[in-house]
């Protein structure tokens, strides 16, 4: 039995136990109740700090709130028949044992007992039917819920890391719904958070992540390449402005053109006259 699936028959343990308690009689809870970590959640305001809390599990309960049973009912009759059945058999049989008893009392609470769990039979009995809402994306479609599923697959995670192998099961399949629905709900800081957790890769999620960093990364090294090439011009510049004023060379340029301008006329009167004589 799955750490979830616990968390049904929990719910059902617990609703055996009030029916007892109120017919006056006693019935014990089972292991799975006594270990369930994610069972009852108080859901009365701080001012009625004494009241009991609710019989349904946490998760089934998040599920009541957001869809109600008619709506579980839609999605899979078939689990709603075989709970219903199983719902009638519980009647009968608590309507055997308040016969016996001969206690009018008793019968009631049986039977208002039986009735409360034929109202929840197909969400109690079938943890395949969470399984296929959460796939089908059915309850996690609201911001709210998510957050408190969220917080499940916390718990479940926390398990499955001390080492259980069911809740580690549970845990892989909720994370994942829990992520889907994150992502179409761009809700990025849980998506944030569960990858954190789990130690996986961000970007792979987040869509739009790596190409801002890579816009960034190619705009920096252009950058870094016009800085180093302005850098280069401006030494070339520098270069070039401290060699003009370097006496040797304006020294070398005077010599060579005085060399030019008193260059003897005979030989350039003698160069042009060979000129004309090849024509």
């Amino acid at each position: 039995m799955s750490l979830l699936d616990s968390c049904f028959a929990a719910s059902e343990d617990t609703a055996a136990a009030a029916a007892a308690a109120a017919a006056g009689g006693s019935a014990a809870v089972s292991p799975a109740a006594a270990a369930c970590h994610l069972t009852l959640r108080r859901t009365r305001s701080s001012s009625s700090s004494s009241s009991s809390s609710s019989a349904a599990p946490y998760i089934m309960q998040v599920a009541m709130e957001v869809w109600g049973v008619e709506q579980v009912q839609q999605v899979k009759q078939a689990d709603w028949a075989a709970g219903a059945a199983a719902a009638a058999a519980a009647a009968a049989a608590a309507a055997a044992v308040a016969a016996t008893a001969a206690a009018t009392a008793a019968a009631a609470t049986a039977a208002a007992a039986a009735a409360a769990a034929a109202g929840r039979c197909g969400v109690v009995c079938a943890g395949d039917l969470l399984r296929q809402l959460l796939q089908y994306h059915l309850l996690l479609d609201a911001g709210d819920m998510l957050d408190r599923l969220v917080a499940v697959w916390r718990h479940l995670a926390a398990a499955a890391a001390a080492g259980s192998s069911s809740a580690a099961a549970d845990e892989s399949w909720l994370r994942q719904a829990c992520l889907d629905a994150a992502l179409r709900l761009r809700s990025w800081e849980t998506i944030v958070s569960i990858l954190l957790a789990t130690k996986q890769d961000c970007e792979a999620w987040l869509p739009g992540v790596k190409e801002p960093q890579q816009q960034q990364q190619q705009q920096q090294q252009q950058q870094q390449q016009q800085q180093t090439t302005a850098a280069a011009a401006a030494a070339a510049a520098a270069a070039a402005a401290a060699a003009a004023k370097d006496p040797q060379l304006i020294k070398a340029i005077g010599e060579v053109s005085l060399e030019a301008f008193e260059a003897p006329r005979e030989e350039t009167a003698n160069g042009w006259e060979a000129l004309q004589q090849l024509d």
